[in-house]
């Protein structure tokens, strides 16, 4: 359909202003938490069925240099996913920010489908889809592009997202950033 063509024209034209690092914006400092919540203020209308939680860590800034576009980017990314490959009534989030060590960790938890072993690693290749053996309403939709903008994303930020599965059931994406000098 057209709008899912638009989405992947405009994720293409995203990855290639990345990797050639043309994209435009300023990296400004910002309290992470904050950003996640204005961003899902501005942007509930895309997620009704969705129950999206974000955990405050206490009134706890998490202060961090980040281009504002770009980090949307990210979490728009990790949240369509999360929606996408989830067979729940209702698809639950859970946003976490952690300070462990000398790094920021903000952990998108789902009760989706999970991720089959064999793909963690593979996911975050350009053009890769997970998918065998899942149900066929669960296939990817994609073009195979959104966890590798995410990855790129990350490491622009000076960080990295990596996956993994929850004990419970569904996924867990988990982007790690350097604790900023004080």
């Amino acid at each position: 359909d057209t709008e899912r063509l638009a989405e992947h024209i405009n994720r293409i034209l995203n990855l290639a202003k990345i990797e050639t690092k043309t994209y435009g914006g300023d990296f400004v400092t910002a309290d992470l938490v904050q950003t996640v919540q204005q961003f899902y203020q501005h942007n509930s209308h895309l997620f009704r069925n969705c129950d999206i939680r974000i955990h405050d860590p206490g009134g706890q800034a998490f202060l961090y240099p980040i281009n504002q576009p770009l980090f949307e980017m990210l979490v728009m990314n990790l949240l369509n996913n999360a929606i996408k490959y989830n067979d729940s009534e209702q698809p639950g989030i859970d946003i976490r920010f952690l300070r462990m060590k000398n790094k920021l960790h903000i952990r998108f938890e789902d009760n989706g489908i999970g991720i089959e072993k064999e793909d963690i690693k593979k996911i975050f290749r350009k053009f890769y889809q997970a998918g065998a053996g899942r149900p066929e309403s669960l296939l990817p939709k994609g073009c195979g592009l959104g966890l590798y903008l995410v990855q790129n994303i990350a490491r622009m930020h000076k960080g990295k997202v990596i996956a993994a599965n929850r004990p419970e059931g569904g996924g867990v994406f988990t982007l790690i950033l350097p604790a900023p000098r004080v």
